[in-house]
């Protein structure tokens, strides 16, 4: 019971000291009760005020972030992978070094068709193609006949997309790659995979030069193969005049493409 009435008069006690709480009092205090009722509204509407500010101020600081600077020289990269996996979007790392040329940290490997490291491109195999009885009459659409000559072509294309791809090889690690800063993992890779396949379309492209160049050139200009093999010479009897018969592939006629 006497904890119930200390209750009670504490209650009324800070009931009545908020009833009469005016921070905005006249001086001197003689005033009107309606003077009296304006200063007391005043009052709860600034504590009120006052709370929501401190609240926001509270809350404001509870949801900010304040980011902190620090500066590791010469980090290993575990550690920036660590940092970069925690402050992605923060992170900054200048580079030593602007520009490293790709043959520091790319590797390009190639391997050619099968054909060009088969029998089919040997000294010994051209040797026996080569031989040819000459008792025994050929077609000029042989593959006896016709093998002499493809198969040094086929060796030659061989050794020359060979070379071209070595080549360019050595060009392509020259090229600097420039940044400022170390780039994400991911950048990295799809930067790298894009040059690759420019490189791979370039090659190609290069590759595939001179035999469009003979392909082109060989019916434009009227040119007859070696061996025959896009057309054909006759003679009528009773004339002087030979004449040219274009050879046909696949219903696809020497005379119109070379292909």
């Amino acid at each position: 019971m006497i904890i119930i009435v200390k209750c009670r008069e504490a209650w009324n006690v800070l009931k009545q000291y908020f009833g009469n709480f005016n921070l905005f009092r006249s001086i001197p205090s003689t005033i009107g009760a309606h003077e009296h009722q304006n200063q007391k509204i005043s009052t709860i509407i600034f504590i009120i005020l006052l709370i929501l500010s401190f609240s926001i101020l509270i809350l404001y600081n509870s949801i900010v972030v304040v980011q902190k600077t620090m500066a590791i020289k010469h980090p290993s990269f575990a550690e920036y992978s660590q940092l970069f996996s925690k402050y992605s979007s923060a992170l900054t790392c200048p580079c030593t070094k602007l520009s490293i040329k790709y043959e520091n940290f790319l590797q390009m490997n190639f391997s050619l068709h099968q054909l060009c490291t088969s029998d089919f491109v040997t000294d010994q195999w051209m040797n026996f193609v080569a031989y040819i009885d000459i008792r025994i009459p050929l077609d000029g659409g042989d593959f006896r006949v016709t093998s002499r000559s493809a198969f040094p072509v086929l060796r030659a294309f061989c050794r020359l997309t060979n070379d071209t791809i070595f080549q360019n090889l050595i060009r392509f690690y020259a090229i600097d790659c420039v940044s400022g800063y170390v780039i994400t993992s991911d950048l990295f890779q799809t930067e790298a995979q894009a040059l690759i396949n420019q490189f791979i379309a370039s090659i190609t492209k290069r590759s595939m030069l001179p035999l469009q160049i003979i392909r082109e050139t060989t019916p434009a200009n009227g040119l007859v193969s070696g061996p025959l093999s896009n057309y054909n010479f006759f003679q009528c009897k009773n004339s002087s005049y030979i004449f040219t018969t274009p050879n046909s592939y696949s219903n696809c006629s020497c005379s119109i493409s070379a292909s």
